[in-house]
């Protein structure tokens, strides 16, 4: 029974090779693979072009003319069948300029895409989970569904999170479900009913402080519930009314509700 396993498990290997980043110690040889570097797998090289075998097409085709069982990029078969005079499909180009990445715990890198003649089109990228560093000029990415989150803007080194119900303030923090005055540990933020519009102070902090909810305690009737003055002339409120009142707002219309357009508690209809 256990030579038949290990049988099974050598043909799954054989037909599905494991594609290990940095890894070219785990090729099954026996199966035909072997390690292609530029494209960070195990490959079998007359199947599937590997950059580390050939300079261009041209050195291909004449690998493949000497008798060496080797794929060249489909790119390359014009010059065979027409021998061509005109430039290599494959002749050398430079790669992008790409950050080094050094490995670190909970990360995983994806690596370089290439074209047909294996040469890169862009840069591996290190996708890192919950609480590790992101961003900046050569930073990795975050995994789904965790989000890169900068406090000094998106050019500056990040940390991953995992993401808001709704969304975050300007220090990166979570504003919580239902929070009318959101304090960022700087500013005091208002923020709209349907949560869709955060308003906040713009004063200057060396250090921030806790964020909170800073809505005030439940508004008794006649209290203001709500008011949002788009110039600033009064301070934003937001809060519930106690038990058996609702939120009212008045019959005049405009683009904010300040003043007479502000909110008032007010007793439910019919009781």
């Amino acid at each position: 029974m256990k030579q038949i396993l290990t049988l099974l498990a050598l043909a799954e290997w054989a037909v599905a090779p494991p594609n290990m980043l940095g890894a070219p110690d785990v090729c099954l040889g026996s199966a035909g693979y072997s390690w292609c570097a530029a494209t960070q797998s195990c490959e079998r090289q007359w199947e599937v072009p590997c950059r580390d075998n050939f300079a261009d097409c041209r050195a291909c085709l004449a690998k493949q003319a000497q008798g060496v069982n080797l794929a060249c990029p489909s790119v390359c078969d014009s010059l065979y069948l027409h021998e061509a005079l005109g430039p290599d499909p494959c002749a050398r180009r430079p790669a992008p300029p790409c950050p080094s990445l050094e490995p670190a715990d909970g990360c995983t890198v994806t690596p370089a895409p290439i074209d047909e003649c294996g040469y890169p089109t862009g840069c591996p990228v290190m996708h890192c989970g919950r609480e590790l560093p992101c961003g900046g000029a050569s930073g990795p990415e975050c995994m789904a569904p965790f989000q890169c989150v900068h406090k000094l803007g998106t050019a500056s080194p990040g940390v991953c999170k995992s993401p808001c119900p709704l969304q975050r303030d300007a220090n990166g923090n979570c504003i919580e479900p239902g929070c009318g005055v959101w304090y960022d540990g700087c500013n005091t933020c208002h923020v709209s009913p349907d949560q869709g519009m955060v308003v906040c102070t713009e004063m200057a902090c060396l250090r921030a402080g806790e964020a909170e909810c800073r809505d005030e305690a439940p508004g008794r009737k006649g209290e203001v519930c709500y008011r949002f003055c788009e110039d600033g002339s009064e301070a934003p409120v937001r809060r519930p009314c106690a038990a058996g009142l609702v939120c009212v707002a008045p019959a005049a219309v405009g683009f904010d509700a300040c003043g007479e357009r502000q909110s008032r508690c007010a007793s439910v209809p019919g009781h």
